[in-house]
């Protein structure tokens, strides 16, 4: 069985390194540019486990994570931003997510992304 996870992001260059970083674990990779592209999409019946930037136009990534909680509430969702702050990390932990990551990404993410995937 393969194991795809989602990466929403509206910045292609993050889009494209969060990618990499998840193939290097030998993992599939669905990428989107939106969180309506991801919530169009058949991915969300499917993911394995969902990576979002925070900002992003129309939906953030924090009103993605809610909506996913409700069409899956078993779906992991790591929250990553370049714009850290407490109060956000806070938002994101409490919504449920497993993970709150700085850009860039680095280990700390993929040991994150590892330990949630073998579980």
């Amino acid at each position: 069985m393969s194991i795809t996870v989602s990466i929403v992001d509206d910045d292609s260059g993050s889009r494209g390194a969060t990618a990499s970083l998840v193939r290097s674990l030998g993992l599939l990779v669905e990428t989107f540019a939106s969180a309506r592209e991801f919530l169009d999409s058949g991915a969300p019946a499917t993911t394995a486990c969902l990576v979002t930037d925070i900002h992003m136009p129309e939906i953030t990534g924090l009103e993605l994570q809610g909506r996913l909680r409700v069409l899956r509430p078993d779906c992991p969702v790591i929250v990553v931003t370049g714009y850290p702050t407490p109060a956000v990390r806070e938002m994101a932990l409490e919504g449920g997510a497993i993970g709150f990551f700085s850009k860039p990404l680095g280990a700390d993410f993929l040991d994150c992304l590892d330990k949630r995937i073998a579980t």
